[in-house]
């Protein structure tokens, strides 16, 4: 199985290859656009990449288009150490998290575009219900909630593939529970990344915890660059 490091490295890597190629995707959907519609588009996610590119100690230059960013990027993700931790506005971030959230953003605008078209949406992606899994108390307080003090599950189905079970963390004191949101996997990330309502996807979900959860799941917690 190899050392826990090289699991976070292998993690790390499928991360950025997953984040490359739904990026990959975004920019041949963007091109579809007049260019200045494309430029308004990826206006809000090039001015994050560039944030973090500045974070991560580099500068891309006025004017960079939104894949020469991304690659470097990915890049500069990729060349970090598994455990780093990143300053960011909304606390410090692994680079994993950081991974996670640029692909949550780019699915989350790649099905916009998608649907606009009339094209077939992108497949659903496990590290977006991760990052959602991961911010269950943050959807809760941003509710003006308190945190929740059991987890949540989710066994979410995807064509052709095993079924996602998957927990987000477990409070001190957790003992298992009922706590359930099941259905397709694509209507979770599109219900995560605020792309549509409970009402119009096929998720069910058992235990008061959970039902509540859908009113409030989000995986796109600081998304914007910093002030």
């Amino acid at each position: 199985m190899g050392s826990k490091r090289e699991r976070e490295v292998e993690r790390l890597a499928e991360l950025g290859d997953a984040l490359a190629a739904v990026s990959a995707e975004l920019t041949v959907a963007a091109r579809r656009l007049p260019a200045h519609e494309r430029t308004t588009l990826l206006a809000p996610v090039v001015a994050t990449d560039v944030a973090m590119l500045r974070v991560l100690g580099e500068e891309p230059g006025p004017g960079a288009a939104f894949e020469d960013v991304r690659r470097r990027l990915i890049d500069a993700l990729r060349a970090q150490a598994p455990r780093a931790r990143l300053p960011w506005h909304g606390g410090p971030m692994t680079v994993e998290w950081a991974l996670r959230n640029r692909l949550a953003v780019s699915w989350r605008m790649l099905d916009e575009l998608a649907e606009a078209s009339g094209m077939p949406g992108p497949a659903p992606q496990r590290p977006i219900v991760e990052l959602a899994l991961e911010l269950v108390q943050h959807s809760f307080l941003r509710a003006g909630l308190g945190a929740p003090d059991m987890a949540v599950a989710v066994e979410l189905h995807v064509p052709d593939e095993p079924a996602w079970l998957l927990t987000s963390r477990q409070p001190a004191g957790w003992s298992p529970s009922a706590e359930l949101v099941t259905g397709p996997a694509r209507d979770f990330c599109r219900l995560a990344c605020g792309r549509t309502t409970r009402e119009h996807t096929g998720l069910a979900a058992t235990g008061d915890l959970a039902d509540f959860w859908l009113d409030v799941v989000d995986a796109l917690a600081y998304s914007d660059p910093p002030p």
